[in-house]
């Protein structure tokens, strides 16, 4: 520090952005075991950091009760990074036209190519506002808590390498988590809309949702098996499928054979006229209609006794 600017600090001459960037830069004078650290961090390492932590926050959403919002809140946390990114850097660094501190300050310790491009907000702090703030409204606690600790070390870092002012990094903080908060409804009511579309009508539905494409959730065909229908209980036929109707009988009309089934199973077998059901007992009944690969009763052979006469009512003779 030359004689002059000790002067003028001392006279009280430099504004407070000066003295904090003044004395951040004193430190990194004093700590040359942290240069190379800071130099990669500062640099590429931290941006890279937080760009992991989305990745892992968009794996872990698909696995979440409601993949499509959840995907859509991480989306639009890495898209509001990048656009917020490009405002600071496009819109707002030419608007403020803000010089870098080394290009007013003489005699200061920079570890960074120095650029003459504009110092605020600081780009590196625009982003990490941008993840930090996406993070945490996408409920991702863990996440969102390792991002603020990477973000903050990353603005620590611009002032440290001397490439920004102290309220540069502020900013851009500020800047890129407002950014995000602000427009978050409507961007992630797009994004979950497109999320669905991805799911339903294409085959990048792992994007969203972890098990693929969604399950159906319409009406089934009468063609389609239908859950949850179990067969008919002592008929020994079973049930159509996607109508409930036995096949023993038409639809809504149960058969003969079916009946008499119902009947006799539920006859106490102490009672005397309790039989056992069997599928023969229902294929015999007239008018029952016979299952495919199931044969019908065989007809009598000459070895056979005969069969014995239908009991007459009582009351009644026979002719």
């Amino acid at each position: 520090m030359t004689r002059e600017l000790a002067l003028t600090r001392s006279t009280g001459g430099l504004s407070l952005n000066d003295r904090w960037y003044l004395d951040v830069n004193r430190f990194a004078r004093h700590t040359p075991g942290l240069h190379a650290f800071m130099r990669f961090y500062a640099h590429f390492g931290g941006v890279g950091l937080l760009a992991l932590l989305l990745l892992v926050a968009w794996w872990v959403a698909r696995f979440d009760r409601r993949p499509e919002r959840a995907v859509a809140l991480v989306l639009w946390a890495a898209g509001g990074t990048v656009l917020a990114w490009i405002l600071a850097h496009y819109g707002l660094k030419p608007l403020v036209a803000e010089k870098r501190p080394y290009l007013v300050l003489p005699h200061v310790e920079v570890l960074l190519h120095r650029t003459h491009g504009y110092a605020f907000p600081s780009g590196h702090a625009t982003v990490a506002g941008a993840v930090i703030a996406g993070l945490w409204l996408a409920r991702r606690w863990v996440l969102a808590s390792l991002a603020t600790l990477a973000g903050l070390l990353l603005g620590f870092g611009r002032v440290y390498t001397g490439m920004h002012y102290p309220f540069d990094v502020v900013g851009g903080l500020l800047i890129g988590a407002a950014f995000v908060l602000v427009l978050a409804w409507p961007a992630v009511a797009l994004l979950e809309a497109f999320d669905r579309l991805l799911v339903e009508h294409t085959p990048f539905g792992w994007l969203v949702r972890a098990g693929g494409r969604a399950r159906s959730s319409g009406r089934l065909g009468a063609g389609s098996p239908r859950r949850g229908v179990a067969p008919s209980v002592g008929t020994g036929a079973p049930r159509i499928a996607g109508t409930g109707h036995d096949r023993s009988g038409a639809a809504g009309i149960p058969s003969v054979g079916s009946t008499q089934a119902r009947t006799a199973q539920t006859v106490h077998p102490s009672h005397p006229e309790w039989q056992p059901v069997s599928e023969r007992t229902v294929l015999s009944t007239p008018g029952a209609p016979r299952l495919a690969g199931i044969p019908g009763p065989r007809p009598a052979g000459p070895g056979d006794p005969p069969s014995s006469p239908a009991a007459a009512p009582e009351g009644t003779e026979p002719d």
